[in-house]
């Protein structure tokens, strides 16, 4: 009926060929019209072009592939850092799996996607809604996807996936940064069994070994000195890329084109100025902005103080770091609230201690570590710290994942010494 609303009053179109309006309304085709996968073939140029862009191939999209499956139905939270590839890899998987894909950007939405948001959330009016903003014209079926990214930016959007769920059939994808910090805020409803958290990390060092066409290298190598030289300083001169420049994807990409380690720190640099300002937003006063960029600097310090057993707990460190490289008069709160930012950021996470090996018996938040070995080197690369310390500090296992948790959580950095020195 729609159909024959626009044809009649030339709404969206002018006119179709082979077509015709009978008298009573009904619609002809003077011949047979052939069938064109037209939107198949525009997925798979979108696709490509995304690969082309970005070729790594990251383990998250088997994580996707999971759920996608899951017979549940649940709407993915995907969570992780700045520039980590979050829209990335779900623009990715979804132009690759879905036929109709739905993309809304809250922090730019300029075709009111939070009216539809504070209407009923119904199938017409997601119809509605994809005409205004030009995208593909919506099939509620499981064969189209709803990614709305940068969730972060409404509470209201956030708060209404239940209602989203409920109204419309298709799958359901919701992302952002910092999101771990604004769903603590009395604004954001937590739709519990409504949804499924996935979070995503910087390249591990799999993922990097990966691009060099090394992984199965990796996998087989023997940490007991039984396979070929060559192989161990293979996987060695990899790992001593890594160590330096991390793996978030944009310094991995600077470093395939330039294989230049100053220039990928530039990249850091403006990632790490890039959440210093974004982070102002969450803070109070400009102050607070000011020891939150200082406490990230002084925890690798901390970290190496922690190494060489100063004694002393962790903010206690940080603060008087803080308190002698800075002209603030800063407090233990004021760190304390600094370093949950950081975690919140994914820049920085902290681990428990199991004393004595007994988990009956935990010190909370005993150590940090950074998430990237690459912010490490680069602050380091600017700070006077003691090589020794910070080779350890690189080289040793990272944690990982949320901090304080005891999930299994993916490797960041390989720990073990390589046989052939």
């Amino acid at each position: 009926m729609n159909f024959i609303r626009m044809i009649r009053y030339g709404k969206n179109i002018d006119s179709i060929d082979n077509l015709t309006v009978a008298k009573n309304g009904a619609v002809r085709s003077e011949q047979e019209l052939p069938e064109l996968p037209y939107a198949a073939a525009v997925n798979k140029r979108i696709y490509d072009n995304l690969v082309k862009q970005n070729p790594f191939v990251r383990d998250i999209r088997q994580e996707l592939e999971e759920w996608k499956d899951d017979p549940s139905h649940v709407v993915l939270q995907l969570e992780g850092s700045r520039q980590v590839g979050k829209t990335t890899e779900l623009q990715k998987f979804a132009y690759a799996r879905y036929d109709s894909v739905i993309f809304v950007n809250l922090a730019d939405d300029v075709y009111d996607f939070m009216g539809f948001i504070q209407s009923a959330c119904t199938v017409a009016d997601m119809e509605s809604y994809c005409r205004r903003a030009h995208l593909p014209h919506y099939i509620n079926n499981r064969h189209t996807v709803l990614i709305i990214d940068e969730i972060r930016n409404s509470s209201q959007a956030y708060n209404a996936i239940r209602r989203l769920h409920a109204g419309l059939e298709c799958d359901i994808i919701v992302t952002g940064s910092y999101l771990g910090r604004i769903l603590g805020s009395r604004e954001f409803f937590l739709p519990a069994g409504t949804i499924e958290k996935r979070y995503m990390f910087p390249l591990s060092f799999r993922e990097f070994c990966r691009i060099y066409g090394r992984e199965t290298l990796l996998d087989s190598i023997d940490l007991f000195g039984g396979s070929d030289r060559e192989d161990y300083e293979e996987l060695e001169r990899l790992y001593g890329i890594y160590s330096r420049i991390g793996g978030y994807p944009e310094v991995v990409k600077e470093y395939l084109r330039t294989e230049n380690v100053d220039t990928c720190y530039e990249v850091v640099g403006k990632l790490l100025t890039t959440l210093k300002e974004e982070s102002g937003n969450y803070f109070g006063n400009p102050r607070d902005v000011e020891i939150f960029d200082s406490v990230y600097r002084e925890a690798l310090k901390e970290m190496c103080n922690e190494k060489r057993g100063t004694g002393k707990g962790m903010i206690e460190t940080i603060t008087s770091l803080t308190k002698s490289s800075t002209d603030l008069l800063v407090n233990k709160n004021e760190i304390a609230n600094a370093i949950i930012w950081l975690r919140y950021t994914g820049v920085i996470g902290m681990c428990d201690l199991a004393v004595d090996g007994d988990m009956r018996n935990i010190v909370s938040s005993r150590r940090l570590y950074f998430s990237d070995c690459g912010i490490e080197a680069y602050l380091a690369s600017r700070s006077m710290l003691d090589i020794t310390a910070l080779a350890g500090i690189l080289t040793k296992p990272s944690q990982g994942g949320h901090a304080g948790s005891f999930d299994t959580i993916p490797i960041y950095t390989v720990g073990c010494r390589f046989p052939y020195r």
